[in-house]
C-alpha cells in the first residue's frame, strides 16, 4: 500500500519537474565561454540538465523502495523464523546470555549481569564455565550492595556458597554472611 502511493508521489512529482522546467521561457542569452548560445540550444540544455536531475531523482527514490523496510509493514511481519540466519539452539542462547553477562559486568551492571548468567545457568546447569561466572558475579553484587540492601546480599551470598562451596570467595561469603545475621 505505502509502496504504490510513494510510487504514484514519484511519478507526479517527476513529471511536473519536467514539464515545468521545459516550458520555462529564456528571455536572456546564455554565455558560454566566448559564445553566446541562442535560445533553441539553451532550452536544449535546460531540457538534458532536467531529465538528467529527474532520473537521478527516480533512481534515488527507487532505491528506497529496494532496501529493506525496517517499520511494521506486512511483508516484514509475514517472516518465518526460517529467515533467520542465525539459527537459535541451546548452545547460541547459552554464547549470547554468557556474553552479555560479560559486557554488563565490564560496565559495572552487576545486577544485569546476575540475570544474564543465570539465564545461561537454566540453560545448561552443569557447564562449569556459567557456574563460575554467575557465583563471581552473585558474590561482586553481594558485596556491592552488603550495606544498603542486606537481604538481597544474603541471598546472593547463599547462591555463591551453593554454586561454589569450595570456591576461592567461599570463606569470605561465610564470614559476610555471619555479619549479615
Amino acid at each position: 500500500m505505502l509502496t504504490s502511493v510513494f510510487a504514484e508521489w514519484l511519478t507526479k512529482t517527476s513529471s511536473y519537474f519536467i514539464s515545468r522546467l521545459t516550458q520555462t521561457r529564456i528571455d536572456i542569452d546564455w554565455i558560454k565561454g566566448d559564445k553566446v548560445l541562442d535560445k533553441t540550444k539553451a532550452r536544449l540544455w535546460i531540457k538534458i540538465v532536467a531529465w538528467v536531475l529527474a532520473i537521478s531523482f527516480a533512481l534515488s527514490m527507487s532505491l528506497l523502495l529496494i532496501l529493506p523496510n525496517t517499520g511494521s509493514d506486512s511483508t516484514e511481519s509475514s517472516r518465518t523464523q526460517s529467515d533467520n540466519p542465525i539459527e537459535s539452539t541451546p548452545e547460541n542462547d547459552i554464547e549470547s546470555a554468557v556474553g552479555q553477562g560479560d559486557l554488563a559486568m565490564k560496565n559495572g551492571q552487576l545486577d544485569q549481569a546476575v540475570t544474564f548468567y543465570e539465564k545461561a545457568y537454566e540453560l545448561d546447569k552443569k557447564n562449569e564455565d556459567v557456574v563460575s561466572k554467575l557465583a563471581n558475579a552473585c558474590f561482586t553484587e553481594a558485596q556491592e550492595i552488603q550495606e544498603t540492601d542486606q537481604t538481597k546480599a544474603k541471598t546472593l551470598y547463599n547462591k555463591y556458597l551453593e554454586l561454589l562451596p569450595d570456591g576461592k570467595h567461599s570463606d569470605e561469603a561465610r564470614s559476610a554472611l555471619k555479619e549479615l545475621e
